[in-house]
């Protein structure tokens, strides 16, 4: 007769703590721009950081994981790609196939990689289910077996507060959440936004909920660089071309502004919109990159920074207390627009509303302010960059500290 499901689960937890190192599984689904990646790699990179020992598989649906440069320990799965069509559907990023048989390709790979690495952690950025509820097999079945810990990470804002109690009120993104995940980590601060309250999370789903603060990059200061003009940047640039546009068309008027600047459009900016911005951006005299493999660099020796108001720009501009002027997306979703509001509101930042792009006056007053006042310290208003440090420890700690019960 067969070993039966408890003594299986018992056998794997002796074998993981007496013969193995701890292993830990992540996935995002980055249907669009690369911000769900480059978080999943930092708490990563902290994660092996902490315990060199150990080894994380990052699944993920990004078009170009490639762009990552992730250190021993580190791996990535690429899922078959799904994006946002106008309107906020999904639709299949490169195969002639039913959006319907891609998300079910996908929910199969996933589950087959969980099976077979069989991981001690398993965090999920920001979608709890996933595209289409692709994950809902492989945390089921995860769950089930007992041996991970389920985490659920969620960003420091999902939406304005109205539409996000929505989408954490579908049935089984509610489900997940309640039911299969053991945690929830908030990469960001309740004084920022309090999740658990402002979405109506209830008292099931809130007890798991842990602030770990921000979550990204830090980059060293560059006080030994030659001091640069603004930079301007947009993300993966997948939708950035009309700040990129608007912007160097002011700089072309404002040379004083322009010198030392550098536009970078991002490496998903199609063909014709990056042919549009580096012509524009030659009329204004502003160096143009596609990308930079040091823009931690970039970053740091920059006299302002102009971006969109993405998770992954807006803190790791603030970590290096930079002035930061934010010219926030609000469709599909009016997320970056709640960021830019809520740190314009502790003075952290300045911001320029999307439709006031073709207005240089506006552009003029807002740049000036930024350009003229002291940067506040983060520190100050309570913001912490440690988030995958502390996220990364908590994890580790968890996964070898002791053994999960079974689900009943």
């Amino acid at each position: 007769m067969g070993a039966g499901p408890t003594h299986r689960a018992s056998r794997s937890r002796h074998l993981r703590t007496q013969e193995r190192h701890t292993r830990v599984l992540t996935f995002c689904h980055d249907s669009f721009g690369l911000g769900h990646l480059r978080r999943t790699t930092t708490l990563a990179r902290a994660i092996v950081a902490r315990d060199p020992a150990s080894s994380v598989v990052c699944v993920t649906g990004s078009p170009r994981p490639d762009l990552f440069d992730v250190p021993f320990g580190i791996d990535l799965v690429r899922l078959p790609g799904i994006t946002k069509a106008e309107g906020g559907a999904y639709v299949p990023r490169a195969l002639a196939m039913p959006t319907a048989d891609v998300v079910s390709l996908r929910a199969g790979l996933i589950s087959a990689v969980a099976r077979e690495f069989r991981p001690d952690v398993i965090v999920v950025d920001h979608s709890a289910i996933g595209v289409g509820g692709e994950l809902l097999p492989m945390l089921e079945e995860q769950r089930r077996l007992g041996n991970a810990l389920l985490v659920l990470g969620m960003r420091d804002i999902v939406d304005e507060p109205l539409r996000a109690r929505k989408e954490l009120a579908r049935e089984h993104t509610r489900f997940a959440m309640e039911s299969l995940y053991h945690r929830i980590f908030v990469y960001g601060h309740p004084h920022v936004c309090d999740v658990a309250l402002e979405y109506g999370l209830g008292a099931e789903i809130t007890r798991k909920v842990r602030y770990v603060g921000v979550a990204c990059e830090t980059h060293a200061d560059a006080s030994d660089t030659p001091h640069a003009g603004p930079l301007v940047t947009v993300g993966g640039g997948e939708d950035g071309h009309p700040v990129l546009e608007a912007v160097c068309d002011w700089m072309a008027a404002r040379p004083e502004v322009a010198r030392g600047a550098t536009v970078v459009t991002g490496p998903m900016m199609e063909g014709a919109h990056r042919s549009d911005v580096v012509r524009r951006a030659r009329d204004a005299g502003v160096r143009v990159l596609e990308s930079s493999s040091d823009f931690g660099r970039l970053l740091a020796s920059a006299s302002l920074v102009i971006g969109m108001g993405g998770y992954n720009t807006v803190y790791e501009s603030l970590a290096l207390r930079k002035r930061l002027v934010i010219v926030p997306r609000v469709h599909p979703r009016r997320e970056q627009w709640e960021r830019a509001r809520r740190l314009a509101g502790l003075e952290l930042v300045d911001v320029v509303e999307p439709t006031a792009l073709t207005c240089p006056g506006q552009l003029d007053r807002v740049i000036a302010r930024a350009s003229g006042r002291t940067p506040v310290d983060p520190a100050d208003v309570g913001l912490r960059f440690d988030g995958a440090r502390v996220a990364a420890e908590t994890l580790l700690r968890e996964a070898t500290g002791h053994a999960l019960p079974l689900a009943s």
